[in-house]
């Protein structure tokens, strides 16, 4: 994590004299999606999270690299009829990297797509009565990667974007035995999220 955090000035530093630079913050619409054959768990309805940051855009002509780094808070409702614990809430704190090439089919219109990294923060889970409100952090995987596809809008120094996110690969690490949660947390856990933000650019801006 330490070493993630160093990098990222890094990262940025090359691009800030090339670029735009603006902030950006949205919401998210998360859908989880599981697969446990011995549990049955399966999604429980839109979850509602947020974001905010920073990002750079890189113009190339018509095609243009936009590095991104932002706070985000999302969420995953799950159901199972078939066990005690009948729905279960779970919270995630990441900081999400993604690395987006696009192209700048009109003067207002784009599209892009690209990788993402994800550090896992902090993640908390909850049983429906919250009779329980537990960290399960060592439970999810610490880094987590994942890609992004969407259009954008500009107009001026603003810009409104919207995307479909999923990650790769399974969000899980399998060593929680001394879990109060051992016996219910489905083992193949991915997320998928439609993420809208707005954004504000510094510098000059093209009309």
């Amino acid at each position: 994590m330490k070493r993630f955090l160093v990098l990222i000035p890094i990262f940025f530093a090359p691009f800030v004299a090339f670029s735009q630079v603006g902030i950006k913050a949205g919401s998210n619409l998360g859908l989880a999606q599981v697969e446990d054959p011995a549990l049955d768990w399966e999604n429980d309805g839109i979850a509602l999270g947020l974001h905010a940051g920073l990002f750079t855009r890189i113009n190339l002509g018509k095609v243009y690299l936009q590095p991104e780094l932002y706070y985000t808070f999302s969420q995953a409702q799950l159901r199972n009829s078939g066990l005690d614990m009948q729905k279960l809430d779970l919270e995630f704190h990441r900081l999400d990297l993604p690395v987006l090439l696009g192209a700048q089919l009109h003067k207002h219109f784009r599209v892009n797509a690209g990788p993402f990294a994800s550090v896992n923060l902090r993640t908390r889970s909850a049983d429906s009565d919250k009779t329980f409100n537990e960290e399960i952090n060592d439970y999810y995987s610490r880094t987590q990667w994942g890609w992004q596809a969407g259009i954008g809008f500009d107009f001026g120094r603003f810009s409104l974007d919207s995307r479909y996110e999923t990650t790769i690969g399974n969000l899980r690490e399998f060593d929680f035995e001394n879990s109060s949660l051992s016996d219910y947390l489905p083992d193949d856990q991915k997320q998928r999220q439609f993420v809208v933000s707005l954004g504000y650019r510094f510098g000059n801006v093209k009309k």
